[in-house]
């Protein structure tokens, strides 16, 4: 799973699986990418495999970013992301495109 900023663009990509045993990782090696852009875009297009977990992080990365008075925007999410974030009524809270 390798993350990082594609040049001078605020986009972060995020790769292979968001699980319970990678999203601990996730969130502190993206914490100082976050922390360094005003506009925040997550790009899910290369996320393998999701569980209920990944929402957890992505609200997370949400809430980070509120606090901060940063925007964030979670781009090409997988179907069985946005399946699960239907199922648990978190699909309008967060700011999917």
């Amino acid at each position: 799973m390798i993350t990082k900023t594609t040049g001078h663009n605020e986009t972060i990509p995020i790769n292979g699986d968001l699980t319970f045993s990678t999203v601990i990782n996730l969130w502190k090696q993206n914490l100082p990418l976050l922390a360094q852009f005003s506009d925040i875009v997550i790009d899910l297009k290369n996320v393998t495999y999701c569980d209920s977990s990944s929402l957890a992080l992505l609200i997370e990365w949400q809430l980070f970013a509120k606090k901060q008075n940063k925007s964030i925007t979670f781009i090409n999410a997988p179907q069985q992301l946005l399946k699960i974030a239907q199922v648990a009524h978190l699909y309008k809270i967060l700011n999917f495109v």
